[in-house]
């Protein structure tokens, strides 16, 4: 049923309201997308993207149709049929005009949707050609630097109601916890924040090289002004430590991984904001050795409250660098970035965001599809929250 009143009229192509075979494709990627099982989610693509070829095979060739042939190809990492789309779209050019009811597609999908398509001899939603020796129409001062891909102009509406505490230890003295570019990460973390994410400058809290104690005050404060039902996006990059199965932060003066006095508990942390009602999505850039007893940071499970929590790297591992801007830039942080800003939206289902995290995390900017990298963050540990909860 389409929403509004029965008066109101929306006509598309030869006056149908809505293209159904495209809802029903969509639909099916999104359940591909929440499919614990890697096989049967495989599948699910699959099928959806035989939907969407058979819409276009029929001369039903909308942008949308393309948009999301590409995204299912890159995360099947096929580069075969993900290429003949890519082609089949360059050849089809104007008359790729088919118009589908996006009322159901989530609103980070059409920001990422615009990424990819700009206005063409007057035709508005022309999509850019992807296919070798071709050049997408870049505005000046559109261009994301990390991806080359063109970026809506302005800023993200931001959300009253979203706040975030991103912290940065770049002078830990722990041994194996030191992340000497946590400063430079959590600067570019709270900047996309503001710029893609829809939150207020006011409302993201930034602390660095800063005491167990600072941590608290600062968090505390924020708790008092983030109420029921409000978002709460933590982000730390630092030392962690794991003793006896509890988690914790490190302060800038804590010098043993064992001096818990100068450390601040990770569920005291996130109970903080979880005991007021609040919605926390917490993001933590920090090394997981193992210790002689299996203990490894992030292996806590917090039971209350609402809350999800993602790491920047498997258990064992440790969290690595990249460059940009002749600064070093951690990888997680590099990709959390990146995947801000090429979303653009400011209600982020943090399953599927962290799934691109991860995908980003192992091709780098080289390419779209496949990647090696050696450090992939995990996906989300969610307490009381669904796998499309946003942020």
């Amino acid at each position: 049923m389409l929403p509004g009143p029965a008066t109101e009229r929306k006509l598309w192509r030869e006056g149908a309201p809505y293209s159904p075979n495209f809802l029903a494709a969509y639909s099916l990627y999104r359940q591909a997308l929440l499919t614990a099982d890697a096989m049967e989610s495989a599948q699910m693509m699959r099928t959806a993207a035989t939907e969407m070829e058979t819409l276009v095979m029929k001369d039903q060739s909308s942008a949308e149709a393309f948009f999301f042939l590409d995204v299912i190809y890159t995360k099947l990492g096929d580069a075969t049929k993900r290429q003949a789309a890519a082609d089949r779209m360059t050849k089809l050019g104007r008359k790729i005009d088919f118009k589908v009811d996006t009322e159901v597609v989530a609103p980070e999908e059409l920001a990422a949707l615009q990424t990819r398509t700009v206005g063409t001899a007057g035709i508005a939603g022309t999509p850019t050609p992807t296919a070798p020796g071709t050049s997408p129409v870049v505005l000046p001062g559109n261009l994301n630097p990390a991806t080359n891909t063109v970026l809506p102009n302005g800023v993200v509406a931001p959300l009253p109601d979203k706040y975030a505490l991103v912290i940065g230890q770049s002078q830990s003295r722990v041994s194996g916890g030191l992340v000497p570019f946590a400063t430079t990460d959590v600067q570019r973390v709270h900047d996309a924040l503001v710029n893609f994410a829809g939150y207020l400058p006011e409302n993201v809290v930034m602390i660095q090289n800063t005491t167990a104690a600072e941590i608290k005050t600062a968090a505390t404060a924020l708790a008092a002004r983030a109420g029921e039902g409000a978002t709460v996006v933590i982000f730390y990059a630092g030392a962690g430590v794991n003793l006896g199965g509890k988690d914790y932060l490190a302060g800038v003066d804590t010098e043993s991984t064992s001096d818990t006095s100068s450390m601040y508990g990770k569920a005291e942390l996130l109970s903080t904001f979880a005991q007021r009602g609040a919605r926390v999505f917490a993001f933590f850039e920090a090394s997981r050795p193992i210790d002689a007893n299996g203990f490894y940071f992030g292996r806590e499970v917090i039971t209350g409250g609402s809350i999800a929590q993602v790491q920047a790297t498997r258990p064992n591992d440790t969290v690595g660098a990249t460059y940009r801007d002749n600064q070093q830039v951690g990888l997680f942080a590099n990709a959390f970035v990146q995947t801000l800003s090429e979303l653009r939206s400011n209600r982020l289902p943090i399953f599927e965001f962290t799934w691109q995290v991860f995908y980003a995390m192992r091709r780098g900017t080289s390419g779209t599809t496949g990647g090696g990298g050696t450090q992939v963050c995990t996906l989300p540990q969610l307490t009381n929250l669904a796998a499309d909860a946003k942020f």
